[in-house]
């Protein structure tokens, strides 16, 4: 165990677990914090018992739970995942308010005794991105707390008035609020904070961009590759790709992610491989020997949801070399990133045509996406926080 005297502490309260398959801002902001010298705990949302009916990403959970929690990165990082027996989530009698206030009391043991029994007994900071874990961490002694908005959380199914209260309620006593893409930032107005900023997704820009080998999968594919990296869920356009992959018979296209959804919703074709998750520190290789990164979301039919995000898998190809193609949306258009944006069928066909006869620029890409590494990101969140630059002591 790592001495716990030497580093100051800063608390995660995250919605995915650290081993989850989807890293997302919160987990790269967590090991950019780590590179700093600061120590992290990373605590996800709660499970119970009730989720083994129901078969919710149990494995990694689960065994957060059984063996008391982990250390990663050298010692640097530990993490845990809570069981309560009345867990927040989205059905009825779990999603009422005091449900949401008092998981915690049901939990056994503890996380604060389980913070204790690791050695964390004060943080600098708390990071919150779970509107489930708005409470519990109240009673620990910390300095600033943080509350980091990504999404439009509205816009996703099991929005109710409980969660609504508890984010204005959370927003009320933070110290200060991030938000991702300025397009979010009526809403955090709206909330009333203390103190609120833009922080912007980021990417390991280094990562991405050290070649990797090819995949084993895409051995027997002899086109261009068109790589989409990421959820599937209700936003992403299946519509769409099933004709792309109709239409367009002179690429690939590869799909990693959760493949639930998209084998059920897309049409088999030859050019069509779904692969299914891939840790996250092999997904360089995936994209570097891909010829285009694509992002195929709904933005007409879910505008509420899809105008706010900041997708990380955008300065994910861009790191990795990767021309990008995307549906068009509100934060894309602003940002003025290298991205070309696509409203409708004809579009995208011209974009992969485009793609094949034009060189890749694949520098101008990874040079635009150093500039949106999270080490910028985290050394800017230690600045608002009025943390130190380094974490040692």
């Amino acid at each position: 165990m790592p001495d716990q005297n030497k580093r100051l502490s800063i608390l995660f309260c995250a919605s995915n677990h650290w081993e989850h398959p989807a890293q997302v801002g919160s987990h790269h902001l967590a090991r950019a914090l780590t590179q700093a010298g600061y120590r992290v705990a990373f605590v996800g949302d709660p499970i119970s018992p009730w989720h083994l009916l129901i078969g919710n990403d149990m494995g990694n959970r689960l065994t957060s739970y059984w063996r008391g929690g982990a250390w990663h990165l050298e010692g640097r990082l530990w993490s845990y995942t809570p069981m309560t027996l009345l867990p927040p989530a989205r059905y009825p009698l779990f999603n009422a308010p005091q449900v949401l206030k008092s998981w915690h009391r049901l939990a056994w043991p503890s996380p604060a005794a389980m913070l204790a029994r690791h050695g964390f007994k004060n943080f600098a900071a708390i990071y919150v991105d779970s509107l489930r874990q708005a409470r519990w961490w109240r009673g620990l002694p910390y300095g600033k707390c943080l509350l980091r908005l990504s999404d439009n959380l509205a816009g996703f199914g099991g929005w109710n008035n409980a969660l609504q209260n508890s984010l204005s309620e959370l927003a009320g006593h933070v110290d200060m609020m991030a938000y991702t893409s300025p397009t979010l930032k009526p809403q955090v107005d709206d909330l009333r904070p203390r103190h609120s900023f833009y922080l912007p997704n980021g990417v390991a820009a280094a990562m991405f961009a050290s070649p990797a080998p090819k995949p084993a999968e895409y051995a027997q594919i002899n086109k261009p590759i068109a790589v989409y990296v990421g959820a599937m869920e209700q936003w992403f356009d299946y519509v769409l790709l099933n004709q792309l992959t109709a239409l367009a018979d002179w690429l690939d296209f590869v799909l990693i992610g959760p493949p639930d959804k998209a084998r059920a919703r897309l049409e088999p074709r030859s050019n069509l491989h779904i692969l299914g998750t891939r840790p996250h520190r092999l997904l360089p290789g995936y994209l570097q020997h891909a010829r285009l990164g694509i992002i195929p979301f709904a933005a007409q039919a879910f505008p509420e949801l899809v105008s706010h995000i900041n997708p990380l898998k955008l300065l994910e190809y861009m790191a990795a070399g990767l021309p990008v193609a995307s549906a068009d949306w509100l934060y894309l258009r602003q940002s003025g990133l290298p991205v070309t944006l696509c409203r409708n069928l004809d579009d995208w066909l011209a974009v992969f045509r485009q793609c094949l006869e034009r060189d890749n620029h694949s520098s101008q890409y990874q040079e635009t996406a150093r500039q949106y590494d999270w080490e910028l990101s985290a050394a800017k969140l230690l600045l608002e926080m009025g943390l130190p630059e380094r974490g040692e002591l």
